[in-house]
């Protein structure tokens, strides 16, 4: 079943730019249905919880967008997740969060000091909230 109360609570990051996107400014029934774009006027990039990110339908689209759009799949729901954290001083690190059920990933780098670190497993790579 679909929660809306947790599902609400996302804030997903562009992937490129790795900042706050924005959700439209009006009430949705439905909130699986809500459409996150990046404020950066020329990015094309657009998350919505049933599709993952996806280039917007308004928007130019560069030629790098041919090699393919993140993919990241939650092992405990298969729902498509979204980047919620990165770290200055690690480029690399992201963490992304799956909009249903919470679970989390890691990718790239994990800073020793991250908060995160005694949360993973034997791979240091998937956390689970």
């Amino acid at each position: 079943m679909f929660d809306s109360t947790r599902e609400q609570a996302i804030q997903p990051l562009c992937f490129e730019h790795l900042i706050e996107m924005t959700p439209p400014h009006l009430i949705v029934a439905d909130p699986e249905h809500v459409i996150y774009a990046c404020p950066i006027p020329d990015c094309p990039f657009c998350y919505q919880v049933a599709k993952g990110y996806f280039v917007g339908a308004r928007r130019s689209v560069p030629q790098r967008v041919d090699c393919g759009l993140p993919r990241v799949t939650c092992r405990m729901d298969s729902q498509l997740m979204y980047v919620c954290e990165t770290q200055p001083g690690h480029p690399k690190y992201r963490l992304w969060r799956c909009p249903k059920c919470r679970a989390s990933h890691v990718d790239g780098d994990i800073p020793s000091s991250s908060s995160h670190a005694g949360s993973s497993d034997s791979t240091g790579k998937d956390l689970f909230h």
